[in-house]
Parts: C-alpha cells; sequence; structure tokens
C-alpha cells in the first residue's frame, strides 16, 4: 500500500493545486478549527484529566487519522504545560475509509474530531492558582485538493480541591463511549494470522473494516481487501520482521435493529510462532472497551 514515491507526487500535486485554489480566493474560507478544551472546570492536585484539541472541519473536508494511508499526514499534536505537569500520548477517534482515484486508500477524520489528551496535574500543584495551557497543530486539509493549516489554542484552568464537568465535558464523555477496545471472547469475533494473511471471522456482522495504525506490520492491498461485507476480512502481510505486531482498529458492522457499528482495538504478533499463550487463542488484545457508533 505504501508507495514513497507516488505519495510524494500527490503530495507535492494536490498541495501545488490547493495553494492555487487558495490565492484565488479573496478570501479563502476556514476549512479548519482547532480548540483546546478541558473535561473538567479545575486542575486538582495529583490527578489526571483530560484535555482535547477539538477539530471543527469543513464539510466534504477531511483531515488524516495516524494510520497506514497513501497520502496525506495526520495533525501534529503539541501541548504546552507548566513544569511538573506530565502530558500523555494523544487518543484519536474513529476514522473512516476515504478511497480516491488512482487506487488510493486513505482514513480519515471529518465534520468534528476530538483528540483526546491526558494530562497529569503534580501533586504539590498550588491551589488557589491558575494555569494556562497552550496546543499547536498542523495539519493538511483534503478534498479534490489539500491545503495547509496551522493553529494554535489556550486555556487556563484553576487548580482547586475539587472540580466539576464543564461545558465541553460531554464531548469528552462521547469520545470515552466511542473508544476502541478488546475483543470480547464471547462476541464470536476472532483475529489470527494464517499463511501469510490478516484474517478475522465476525458472525453475523454485515460490514467489516480494518484500520491498520501507523505502526502496524504492513498489510497489502488494504483498498480491496480492508472492508468486507461477507464477515471475514482476509489481508496479506508484507514481509513482516520477526518482532512486527499487527495494530490497528476494528470495526464491525451488524444489521441487528438499530444497525451499529462496534469498534475494536487488535494488537497481535505478525508472526503467530512469536505469540505468547495468553495471545494464541484469540489474538487480538488492546487497552479499552467495546465500543459503538
Amino acid at each position: 500500500m505504501d508507495n514513497p514515491i507516488r505519495n510524494a507526487a500527490f503530495l507535492m500535486a494536490s498541495t501545488i493545486l490547493g495553494l492555487g485554489a487558495a490565492h484565488a480566493l479573496a478570501d479563502p474560507p476556514k476549512l479548519v478549527s482547532m480548540t483546546l478544551i478541558a473535561e473538567n472546570d479545575a486542575l486538582i492536585p495529583g490527578q489526571t484529566l483530560e484535555i482535547g484539541l477539538r477539530f471543527e472541519i469543513a464539510p466534504e473536508w477531511h483531515l488524516y487519522w495516524p494510520g497506514q494511508n497513501d497520502s496525506g499526514f495526520p495533525p501534529t499534536i503539541e501541548v504546552t504545560a507548566p513544569k511538573g505537569y506530565a502530558v500523555g500520548e494523544p487518543r484519536w477517534p474513529n476514522p473512516t475509509r476515504h478511497p480516491a482515484p488512482g487506487e488510493l486508500l486513505d482514513h480519515v477524520l471529518e465534520k468534528e474530531a476530538l483528540v483526546v489528551v491526558p494530562l497529569t496535574v503534580p501533586a504539590d500543584a498550588v491551589t488557589g492558582t491558575k494555569v494556562t495551557l497552550e496546543a499547536a497543530s498542523s495539519w493538511l486539509v483534503c478534498k479534490n485538493a489539500c491545503l495547509p493549516g496551522d493553529g494554535t489554542s489556550t486555556i487556563t484552568l484553576p487548580v482547586a480541591t475539587a472540580a466539576k464537568p464543564g461545558s465541553k465535558a460531554g464531548l469528552f464523555v462521547a469520545a470515552r463511549a466511542s473508544r476502541p477496545g478488546p475483543i470480547d471472547p464471547a462476541s464470536g469475533i476472532s483475529c489470527e494470522v494464517r499463511r501469510g494473511r490478516f484474517q478475522v471471522l465476525a458472525p453475523g456482522s454485515t460490514v467489516l473494516r480494518f484500520f491498520p495504525a501507523a505502526d502496524s506490520a504492513p498489510l497489502k492491498d488494504l483498498l480491496k481487501d480492508g472492508e468486507s461485507k461477507r464477515g471475514r476480512i482476509s489481508i496479506a502481510l508484507e514481509d513482516p520482521g520477526p518482532d512486527a505486531r499487527i495494530r490497528g482498529v476494528l470495526e464491525v458492522v451488524t444489521a441487528a435493529p438499530p444497525e451499529r457499528s462496534m469498534f475494536y482495538s487488535v494488537e497481535m504478533p505478525a508472526d503467530p510462532a512469536a505469540a505468547k499463550p495468553a495471545e494464541s487463542s484469540q489474538s487480538q488484545s488492546s487497552d479499552t472497551g467495546e465500543t459503538r457508533r
């Protein structure tokens, strides 16, 4: 799937086209806005809370999810906090498939996306003081052409002994509800590597989609094999190394009324011989719970 020469040529051409389109507009529309928000209205010493970069994306345009894409790159995420505050790894929302002319496939974010970032407050943070956090991001937003963009945003929160949900708390609740998690063995869904192919079986599903993470073992023909309406996915591996692992998000769509999508995270050895006993019976694992959409 990954062709560096084709990718570079596509990005150069689409960005040039995009810059030309922007230059042609006297007042180009704002295609992406980024705002730093927090789940709670205060910081509590010694506790971890969630903040997030909220991207609002113009209709029909998209940003890129940090996975195996044929073009584009995900937004950079940088959060600056005072000394002693620990900024965690970003937690990305679920992507959608975006086929494009030229047999390109990208995994993208559309309309609105909240990238959640855990923030741990130092135990010696002084109550009664205020703390300013800053987020910075750069991105490529695309439709028929691509345009680069960037933005910064700040939020100031008090340090207190107690906190209440803030005005944007509902967005964080929704983000947690949609966060992929481990496959329940009782679901009947199974993942395995057999004869050089990553295979998923999901009885009763109407659609299966797999979104490989950027650091996953490379997979071939994702445009053709990364989505299936047969209750089974089979994707060829591309020369994985001995320590390579398959990582990504699995979407399972079921027809049982109402139709719904459930998201699971997948992490397993690309080489079955390298599987640990806990991984061999059902070769999927993750760090969060089943989610629905």
